[in-house]
């Protein structure tokens, strides 16, 4: 090799290598700490905080229902059916109906069998009902929990009409064409040949051999031959009466008390109870006088086989726990908060609840907006919402020894507010899609 060639190409090496140790060194600058912060593969540029935008909540007292849910058209579908049943129909059952309908809007995720959870706050005081209960989780054959649910609601609130009345209403009153929303399109798309090749699935979901689309329709469930087909009885032990205490430094000087359906002690002593990354569908209505429910419904396909020859999408109830917490302070005052999604929703509540004292209804929004990590194990590793975070989060994340990774986005918690110097209302967190309908 000729010498100019020979020293040209040494030259280009030492540029090379001397651009990577100024990327090295300005990469360590900006972390001011020797280990550097990892982000994903495609997004290997240092990010930085963006505008946050706020989650959803009312903007005025209540003066009849509010309904929330994922997609803005299924909640108006649901709103312009239930209109003439506001003051003929118990809470309980209002929320039953807006339950049923949801089978229709995500037939993947909500089925009979599908796991659910229901907080109440009826009458001045809270219950929690989880489906199915730890004492059936070892039972092999599936049990329609979904439906248990709904009617153990029911029967425990005394409501004088039964899952098959509340069907017979959805049959005859309800829209029949069901719009599809986006997570529904994704599920059909990603599963478009096992779908087509069945005949239940093809009648529901193709029309001329073409799958149909976002904001298409398709016609819904006959609640009331569904129901007919299951044996659903209420269970004896229907809620959970017992609430885990927790406390630390800033929720006592703020006066707060706090109970919540996990152990968030656990946290302190880094013990994580990891599962598999889940999404599940919460739902939930509100009234005037300080009352709402909510339900939290999923289930892990098992299949892409129907439901007893309808369009319901075979699945087994093994999901995550989704965690709730309530905060009373004086009992005058009360925060709740719902963690409903990832592969340990308890970790952000426990984070949330170590930030700052919440006063008003922008104090919690802010702590709902604020960001996440997850710590995870096998390898230990910390996942970081570094677009809502700040350069001194970041660097205390660093000065641990667990290496660090970016996210987008962690978990979603919704909250419902009842604060002295406020009214009543659901939050919504920004980071997912969600609809509030305010009256």
């Amino acid at each position: 090799m000729p010498m100019k060639a020979k020293t040209l190409i040494n030259s280009m090496i030492n540029i090379k290598k001397l651009q990577q140790n100024l990327l090295l060194c300005s990469l360590i600058f900006l972390s001011s700490c020797t280990r550097l912060f990892i982000a994903p593969i495609e997004k290997q540029e240092i990010v930085v905080k963006k505008n946050i935008q706020i989650g959803k909540s009312c903007t005025a007292a209540q003066k009849s229902i509010s309904l929330l849910g994922k997609y803005k058209n299924d909640i108006l579908l649901f709103n312009e059916f239930s209109k003439a049943y506001y003051h003929q129909f118990q809470p309980v059952e209002l929320f039953s109906l807006l339950a049923l309908t949801h089978m229709n809007f995500f037939p993947h995720k909500i089925t009979p069998f599908s796991k659910f959870q229901i907080i109440t706050n009826l009458n001045g005081e809270l219950k929690i009902f989880d489906f199915p209960l730890p004492i059936n989780n070892n039972n092999k054959k599936s049990q329609a929990n979904f439906l248990i649910g709904l009617q153990t609601l029911l029967k425990t609130y005394k409501s004088k009409r039964d899952l098959k009345d509340l069907a017979k209403i959805l049959d005859n009153k309800f829209s029949q064409s069901i719009p599809v929303n986006k997570e529904l399109a994704t599920f059909l798309k990603e599963n478009r040949a096992t779908l087509y090749a069945q005949k239940v699935f093809n009648d529901t979901f193709f029309k001329a051999d073409m799958l149909i689309e976002e904001k298409e329709t398709f016609k819904k469930i006959n609640f009331k031959n569904l129901i007919k087909s299951f044996k659903i009885t209420e269970t004896k032990k229907n809620y959970l009466s017992h609430l885990f205490p927790f406390e630390n430094e800033t929720l006592l000087k703020a006066g707060w008390t706090v109970k919540c359906n996990v152990d968030l002690h656990l946290y302190r002593h880094e013990i994580y109870p990891l599962s598999d990354n889940f999404v599940p569908i919460p739902f939930g209505i509100s009234f005037p006088n300080r009352t709402f429910i909510l339900g939290v419904a999923n289930q892990k396909v098992s299949s892409i086989k129907p439901i007893k020859k309808t369009f319901l999408v075979q699945g087994i109830s093994k999901s995550n726990k989704s965690v709730f917490c309530h905060l009373t302070r004086k009992k005058q005052e009360n925060i709740y908060l719902f963690s409903t999604k990832g592969k340990d929703p308890g970790q952000y509540i426990f984070q949330a609840l170590k930030s700052k004292t919440f006063n008003n209804l922008q104090d919690l929004q802010q702590l709902i907006e604020n960001y996440r990590t997850l710590h995870l194990n096998n390898p230990h590793r910390v996942l970081y919402e570094s677009t809502r975070g700040t350069p001194e989060s970041l660097n205390k994340l660093l000065s641990q020894t667990k290496p660090v990774y970016h996210t987008r986005s962690l978990g979603n918690i919704w909250a419902y507010s009842d604060l002295k110097n406020g009214f009543q209302t659901f939050i919504t967190d920004s980071r997912t899609n969600s609809y509030l309908l305010c009256h």
